[in-house]
């Protein structure tokens, strides 16, 4: 598995479609405590980090055609200095 950042962003107006897509995930307990949103200061935008199998497979946190196609899904690791380092040439 790989860990992911998902980042869903949506209009007011898709807010409780988006949320209830979600939901209906059926992970959506455990994926819930991995999200963070900014919708009560009004940025519409979800942003959820956690471990899927494939890129796909984070896509599909989701099903309406006109949220997936606004997602963003970065895969992303956790680094020690040194990686960081050595990932830089330095």
């Amino acid at each position: 598995m790989a860990t992911y950042v998902i980042e869903a962003p949506h209009t007011e107006e898709e807010c409780m479609a988006a949320f209830e897509e979600f939901m209906a995930n059926p992970r959506a307990q455990e994926l819930l405590s991995k999200t963070v949103a900014a919708c009560e200061f009004g940025d519409h935008t979800m942003w959820t980090i956690a471990d899927f199998d494939t890129e796909e497979d984070a896509r599909k946190i989701v099903s309406l055609d006109a949220l997936q196609q606004k997602m963003r899904i970065q895969q992303v690791s956790m680094m020690t200095p040194e990686e960081i380092r050595e990932t830089h040439g330095g």
